[in-house]
Order: C-alpha cells, then structure tokens, then sequence
C-alpha cells in the first residue's frame, strides 16, 4: 500500500512537470515494472544508491539544495536522523517548496523525529480478485486535524492476483 501511494505522488509531480527523485539505502529499491504500470516515468526518475542512512541524508540534502525537485524519496533504514540534519532537511525542503517524502518498513521506529509533520500508516485489503484497497491514515499532521484518511482501489501486478 505505501509504495502504490508513493507511486501516486511520483506520478502526479512528473504530470504537472516537476522533477522526482529517488534515494534509496542498502537492500531498499521498489520494483521498477510496478512503478511503471502505476503510470511514473521510469526514464524520468532519478534514482540514488546510498550505501548507508548517514550518506543518503546528505545526498538529500544536496538534493534540496538545488531547489529542482518537487518531490523527494528517502528510503533508508529505520534509524532517526540527528536534530541537526532533520532541521535543515525540512528547512531546505520548505523553502524550495518540495514532498520530502520517508518511507520506513513495518516495525520500525514510528517516527522520523519530532519535525515529521505528516506521519501516516498504510493498509490494504483485497476487495476483488486482482483488485486492492490501498489506504493511508493521518496518524499525526501538524497542518490539519490528524485522523483523515485517504483510500484508493489499485489493481495488483501481474503474478500478485
């Protein structure tokens, strides 16, 4: 459910021609042919091996720094980022107007640290034979009333149904 979320903002950003990138850690990377079946543009997706969480922060953090992207991808391991970095990432990704976006697995950390402003929790459940209820829950939002909730029907790839 939360990469077929994710696939939705990459795809969105690339529609209304803003640039998307993604950072990936060690072990961590979707899978590409599910990606393009949800309609992003492979060949227009930047994608960043990082061999650790420290350095896909700092690549991050370059990343912001250019000001070019709408919407970023940090997907590492579970461990928080010091303070220090978590408030120049989000400092950087507000004055250059861009999603940055951290994924965790189950059974991680709840959080990212305590300037995560949006924090929600995906779920999904068969409604059909190839057909998937993919949802978010707002678990904590700063800028409206947490406890919202976003649901959207996905099919599953080909082999999932």
């Amino acid at each position: 459910a939360t990469l077929s979320l994710v696939a939705r903002l990459l795809r969105e950003a690339q529609e209304q021609e803003g640039l998307a990138a993604w950072i990936a850690g060690p072990g961590r990377l979707f899978f590409p042919p599910d990606l393009a079946a949800s309609g992003v543009d492979l060949a227009a997706l930047p994608v960043v091996r990082a061999p650790d969480a420290p350095k896909a922060a700092r690549i991050a953090d370059t990343l912001l720094r250019s000001g070019s992207f709408a919407v970023l991808i940090l997907d590492v391991d579970g461990q928080a980022f010091p303070l220090a970095l978590q408030t120049r990432l989000v400092g950087l990704a507000q004055q250059h107007h861009t999603a940055l976006v951290t994924l965790r697995q189950p059974g991680e950390r709840a959080s990212r640290g305590s300037l995560v402003s949006l924090r929600g929790a995906t779920q999904q459940h068969r409604v059909g034979h190839d057909c998937f209820a993919c949802g978010l829950r707002a678990v904590k939002d700063k800028r409206q009333t947490p406890g919202w909730t976003h649901e959207e029907l996905r099919h599953g790839p080909d082999g999932l149904c």
